[in-house]
């Protein structure tokens, strides 16, 4: 395997990682960002943001149509999900054609 240098390496994609390692990347930098699992973190993934939106779209749900709770609440968790998912695709795709131009 092929050794490669880099000016500075920063260990986690989350909320500051990876501005940080875009930073450094435009400053001129040869920067390596290093990820165990997803890009853009716990918190995107995982974490406050995913469960913010559940949280907000169950409010909603309540609020406009109390007996309909369960069916708007999985409605909304599946549209959820989905733009979870394809903002998940366009940022490993950024983070793809970044790290190979």
């Amino acid at each position: 395997m092929p050794t490669s240098h880099y000016d500075l390496a920063i260990i986690g994609s989350g909320q500051g990682g990876t501005p940080l390692a875009g930073a450094f990347a435009r400053a001129g930098k040869r920067t390596a960002l290093i990820e165990r699992v997803h890009v853009g973190g716990t918190c995107i993934n995982e974490g406050c943001t995913p469960t913010k939106t559940m949280v907000a779209s169950a409010y909603a749900a309540r609020v406009d149509e109390p007996d309909q709770l369960p069916d708007a609440i999985a409605k909304a968790l599946k549209v959820m999900k989905e733009e979870k998912r394809q903002a998940l695709v366009n940022v490993r795709l950024e983070a793809s054609y970044t790290k190979t131009s």
